[in-house]
């Protein structure tokens, strides 16, 4: 749309954007001619979202585009707050706060907004340092940075400059000096081109030069723009986690692996949720513990950070040492494992139904297909609520998680039920009384990939290297298992609840098989143990399972390298170093990447 416009100055001057689903429509302040894709005529433009818009390498032309509410048919409004300039904002103060706060919060997190320092003063002091520098609090509603913006709106009204990386949007809290917000307004309504600044200040407009917002029971009113929308309001408690999430993502630590606190016998027990036994069971790499072979790297760590992406600390943590007695123990509590196994790799004829989560999300039963046939995903989805939820899950529990009625949610589990076969799903008058007083619902018998992975991987720590390696076989069939990311080709809208989970199955399965592959990548590029074709095929389908994760590709790159192919590692190698996830530069890389 601007791409015409070689000044930002004279870009056409959006006042508002309406977004629905299938199309964008501009609003502009003064009428303009907008080049195709854009349809329309002076000030009302528009295009479906789909348009094949030019890819032009250029800063966001409209950074101070923020979103404002939501109209009943679903379209998103957004306002230019640097074509308004001053805005006033007027009703019940929790819900003003609110609004600034989400318009504050936006505006420091939006990529196209990645050059606006956003200000908060007198208002907004939960939010300091949000995201980085992006956004700051001034407790005091007299601090001298107001002074210091007015004059220089008021020295560049007309001067012509202006500079693309100084944009300021100043949120003022309702102490703050009315004629200070007055002089602000004043001097950027004069301002003959882009003042680079915008002002959002709570209270009674004092001003012509402003434009007046009204929000009344959650509703937004601009009369001047005929604007009446549901508005976008942001409790406290939400940008609060808002800016714990972005503080985590800026955290570059490992976490272990969580663990069922619940389960007191059996394999669940011995083992965390990514199938390695648990730290407290496993012994540290000596040469006593290691001389046992109770261990799928027993070669010494320094010779695998050696040959292969792997640190030390990495053989520690991936391939401790195991005792012979919890060995037995983890051997002992599986005593079907062999036979589960054997099962699944026959596939449709295996005797018990299957649920596959290791890539695209299926079920197979032996049932009457009735309404599962048509409806894989959405049974597969609901057998794995049952399994992975703590105690019996009632009707009530899969009606809320599944936001349905209580009696879809028993038709659903009584057609799985007949799919499955009821010894597999026993009727409820068979189980015990759940959290609710109703009786919940469990799954016997039927094989999970993602419980068979977790099992394998627990085996194969137990016998490590011993008879020949039979540890290492017993990993390339947990990876065996693995055939794209976990959880995935899933219909909108489903698997919500996997969001509210503290441990998130989908993620840890990804980790699981990353976790494999480089137990195998460190195996097979030893020298006494190098197995270059697997070697591959083991980073390669960790990618399948996490194509983001670094360390997978780490391990790729190291295999190209010993294959020779030295071009395809450093582009590899480029890539990892390179990569940003947001507007940002690279992040620095952290040890471990860089000793891959």
């Amino acid at each position: 749309m601007t791409a015409p416009f070689l000044d930002p100055a004279h870009h056409p001057r959006v006042q508002t954007v309406a977004l629905s689903r299938d199309r964008i429509t501009l609003h502009l302040d003064q009428p303009a001619d907008l080049v195709s894709p854009w349809a329309g005529e002076g000030t009302t433009w528009s295009t479906p979202v789909d348009a094949d818009f030019p890819d032009v390498e250029t800063t966001a032309p409209y950074p101070m585009l923020v979103s404002i509410g939501a109209a009943t048919d679903g379209t998103v409004w957004l306002l230019n707050l640097e074509q308004t300039r001053t805005l006033h904002v007027t009703g019940t103060p929790s819900e003003v706060e609110a609004f600034a706060r989400h318009v504050a919060v936006e505006l420091a997190t939006a990529p196209w907004a990645a050059l606006v320092d956003v200000h908060t003063i007198a208002v907004g002091a939960d939010l300091d340092d949000l995201n980085g520098t992006r956004l700051t609090h001034h407790r005091d509603p007299s601090d001298a940075l107001l002074t210091a913006t007015a004059e220089q709106v008021e020295s560049t009204a007309h001067s012509g400059d202006w500079d693309p990386e100084d944009r300021t949007v100043l949120v003022l809290g309702a102490t703050v000096d009315p004629a200070t917000t007055r002089r602000l307004a004043t001097g950027l309504a004069a301002h003959e081109t882009r003042p680079a600044v915008a002002v959002l200040a709570l209270g009674e407009a004092n001003s012509d030069d402003t434009l007046e917002v009204r929000i009344l029971d959650g509703r937004l009113h601009i009369d001047a723009l005929a604007i009446d929308v549901q508005a976008a309001l942001l409790p406290a408690d939400d940008a609060a986690g808002i800016k714990r999430l972005l503080t985590v993502l800026d955290t570059h630590e490992n976490t272990p692996m969580p663990v069922d606190e619940i389960t007191v016998d059996g394999i669940g027990a011995l083992v965390d949720r990514a199938g390695a036994i648990r730290p407290t069971l496993t012994e540290p790499r000596t040469p006593a513990t290691l001389a046992t072979g109770r261990t799928v790297l027993p070669e010494p760590e320094l010779e695998y950070a050696d040959a292969a992406a792997l640190t030390v600390e990495d053989v520690h943590t991936l391939a401790p040492a195991v005792s012979d007695h919890v060995a037995e123990q983890v051997i002992a509590a599986d005593p079907d494992l062999d036979r589960d196994l054997a099962w699944w790799h026959q596939g449709n004829d295996c005797p018990v139904p299957r649920v596959e989560l290791l890539g695209s999300v299926t079920i197979h039963g032996h049932g009457r297909p009735g309404e599962v046939i048509n409806r894989r995903e959405h049974y597969a989805e609901i057998a794995t609520f049952i399994t992975i939820t703590p105690g019996e899950p009632s009707a009530r529990d899969i009606a809320e998680a599944f936001h349905i009625s209580e009696e879809r949610a028993r038709v659903s589990v009584s057609n799985l039920r007949a799919y499955l076969g009821e010894h597999h799903l026993p009727k409820s008058v068979h189980s015990t009384a759940g959290p609710h007083g109703w009786t919940g619902y469990h799954l016997d018998g039927v094989l999970f990939d993602v419980e068979l992975f977790t099992r394998l991987r627990a085996r194969a720590q137990a016998l490590g290297t011993l008879n020949d390696g039979e540890g290492i076989a017993y990993l390339v069939e947990a990876l065996r298992l693995v055939r794209g990311e976990p959880f995935t080709d899933r219909r909108a809208g489903s698997w919500a609840w996997l969001n509210d989970r503290p441990d998130r199955p989908d993620m840890i399965a990804a980790a699981a098989a990353v976790d494999v592959a480089l137990i195998l990548h460190g195996h097979d590029l030893h020298p006494a143990t190098t197995n270059l074709p697997r070697a591959r095929w083991a980073a390669e389908t960790a990618l399948k399972a996490a194509p983001y994760d670094d360390s997978a590709w780490l391990a790729l790159a190291q295999v190209a390298d010993a294959e020779g192919n030295h071009a395809e590692a450093h582009a590899i190698r480029v890539a990892v170093d390179q990569r940003t996830d947001d507007e940002r530069p690279p992040l620095d890389p952290p040890a471990r990447t860089r000793r891959g």
